[in-house]
């Protein structure tokens, strides 16, 4: 899983419609056929500004036990039915549905707002579209009768979702045109898309893109993103399905003369890519944005569309392992548009530095282990790609050093530095072994100086020389 959130708030001084052909909607075929109602059941039924969620269990239960937990939302958020409770618990980290006299039951009708809600480390449970359309995660509803195993290897739950006349769904990669679609909800769950709009296929991808979206940014994805499809492709293997994108935007807000929010979240999931961008900043002519906003967007596509080609099937990370799939994603993102041509010399540069000199401030006050529970997830993106450009900077092929690393992971070698560190050595890698453990050490931390020359002999490896630091300021 991976979640990418961007949110600043300063003050100031037609996405691939017409490059390909539309998807065929199916007329009143369901997503899958019916299956046998397992032990919990998971129905999602769209009411205007609210999605009403209802639980049935094929035998009464105690108690319903939530499967993915990002903080107190859920109880905050969520109305019950009189007589129920919903418990978040932070010590155990836990939400839990019961009666409140503790009497068994089996059917319950929970109430939740259809709204964009940025969670920390998942995905938002809805991502409102202009035309209201709604992109919906279905892991936030995912709950277990009684309780969660704490081995759910292979888990799975039947879902379905209740389609409005005049709209279709998007589950599972088809276009599903019924009163009902059906599916069974594994692992991290998937974005399901209800509304009007009718996706339209390229080549490269299958996009559902809000009718609202800028030109100032539909016009680069449009171009971008087939271009990073077919580089990676061509590095890590074609991906076996045709990934999905979903773009929605919200309204931008009421806000005083002058002040400007900037506001987006990205993520991928298997197949997916889908972002939503919120603020008044996307209102904006590209000519009033900065250098920085302006190489934003090419490095946050490049950085989603690399994690498409890190997924290996079943095999589980810890939060602490972040640095390697986000700064991996970060390193790739920034060798794919060095390759393609798509930032300056001096834009990449200013990239690359700015992201090691907010690691090594960030590793001035902690090791990296510490990074999430202090509330420094962005430092697993900056200091990951550290030491992933050290590795180039040694001479190795970065898609060769992922290829041999998903190559371990899929033998059964685990998720983590040391399988990482065993490919350095593979590759010669030594200063790159060194600084992955250096950056989690609990003293003699690298600093800025030292790692600076890692962009510097990044540039060499490319043949070509090192803009110089003093003119990055305004690029």
């Amino acid at each position: 899983m991976t979640v990418r959130v961007l949110t600043t708030m300063f003050f100031a001084a037609s996405l691939i419609t017409g490059c390909g052909a539309s998807i065929d909607v199916k007329d009143n075929v369901l997503a899958h056929e019916t299956p046998v109602i397992p032990e919990l059941a998971v129905s999602l039924l769209p009411d205007g500004e609210t999605v009403r969620v209802d639980y049935r269990a094929a035998q009464p239960v105690s108690r319903i036990d939530f499967r993915r937990v990002a903080g107190p939302a859920r109880s905050e958020d969520w109305e019950t039915p009189d007589g129920f409770a919903l418990i978040h618990d932070s010590d155990a980290g836990t939400d839990v549905l019961s009666r409140v006299d503790g009497k068994p039951f089996s059917d319950v009708r929970l109430v939740v707002p259809a709204v964009y809600r940025n969670l920390p480390k998942d995905y938002a449970p809805f991502s409102p579209f202009s035309d209201a359309g709604l992109l919906i995660h279905s892991g936030r509803f995912q709950a277990c009768p009684n309780t969660c195993p704490e081995d759910d290897t292979g888990w799975s739950q039947h879902m379905s979702l209740i389609v409005p006349d005049g709209s279709h769904a998007i589950v599972d990669g088809e276009v599903v045109h019924a009163e009902v679609a059906n599916w069974v909800d594994r692992q991290d769950g998937q974005m399901v898309y209800l509304g009007k709009a009718v996706p339209v296929e390229t080549e490269q991808v299958i996009g559902v893109i809000d009718p609202a979206l800028p030109p100032s940014v539909s016009v680069p994805l449009s171009r971008l993103l087939p271009q990073l499809i077919t580089a990676y492709s061509a590095r890590f293997g074609a991906l076996p399905v045709k990934p999905q994108l979903f773009v929605s935007i919200e309204p931008p807000p009421m806000l005083p003369e002058g002040q400007i929010s900037f506001s987006v979240q990205g993520g991928t999931l298997p197949d997916q890519i889908f972002m939503h961008l919120m603020g008044n900043f996307w209102a904006l002519p590209v000519e009033e944005w900065g250098e920085d906003h302006k190489r934003f967007l090419p490095v946050f596509f490049a950085h989603e569309a690399a994690h498409l080609y890190q997924r290996v099937d079943g095999v589980e990370r810890e939060p602490d392992d972040s640095w390697i799939h986000e700064g991996g994603a970060d390193a790739l993102a920034l060798v794919v548009l060095r390759d393609l041509g798509e930032l300056s010399d001096a834009g990449l540069m200013a990239e690359t530095d700015t992201r090691l000199k907010s690691c090594a401030e960030g590793l001035a006050d902690m090791p990296l282990h510490r990074a999430v529970e202090e509330g420094r997830f962005d430092l697993h993106y900056f200091c990951g790609m550290a030491v992933m450009l050290s590795a180039v900077a040694e001479g190795a092929d970065l898609y060769a050093v992922w290829n041999a690393y998903l190559s371990k992971l899929q033998d059964g070698k685990p998720y983590g530095g040391d399988t990482l560190r065993s490919v350095f050595g593979d590759f010669g890698a030594e200063q790159a072994e060194k600084l992955s453990e250096r950056i989690n050490a609990d003293a003699e931390r690298p600093d800025y100086i030292e790692l600076q020359p890692l962009v510097d002999e990044w540039w060499k490896q490319a043949g070509r020389p090192s803009p110089a630091r003093d003119t990055l300021s305004d690029k």
